[in-house]
């Protein structure tokens, strides 16, 4: 969402996101990525600057759930996984309509996912650009 204090006026930029986790802006303001975490992604949203401005793409598909983002001084992105795609999330997100039906049950799913890892291997990484 965009916010203009002069207007006070709320916008929305980017619609049907299942979990977004995390948003951080581009050193020169160009662009902004967000966090998707249901679909280990990252999103990136062009902003008025550029010509491409409204235009979204994915900008890199993680191997785990991203667990917010942030950019450091020299305008790098890090990005905390929370735990990695195991084959029964490939699966799922191959299925668009498995994943959209798991999200409107009453749980969190990542949770869940992290629970049934237990006793496997669990990241603790940061993945950075």
């Amino acid at each position: 969402m965009k916010y203009n204090p002069q207007s006070k006026v709320t916008a929305v930029l980017l619609q049907n996101l299942t979990f977004p986790n995390g948003v951080s802006l581009s050193k020169d303001g160009d662009f902004i990525l967000v966090a998707d975490t249901t679909n280990c992604r990252i999103l990136k949203l062009w902003l008025e600057p550029s010509s491409k401005s409204g235009m979204v793409e994915v900008f890199d598909w993680l191997p785990g759930f991203p667990d917010n983002i942030k950019r450091n001084h020299r305008g790098e992105f890090w990005v905390g996984i929370q735990s990695k795609r195991g084959k029964f999330l490939k699966w799922v997100l191959s299925f668009p309509f498995v994943g959209q039906a798991l999200i409107k049950l009453p749980i969190d799913i990542t949770k869940v996912y992290s629970f049934c890892k237990v006793g496997k291997e669990r990241v603790g990484s940061e993945v950075k650009w």
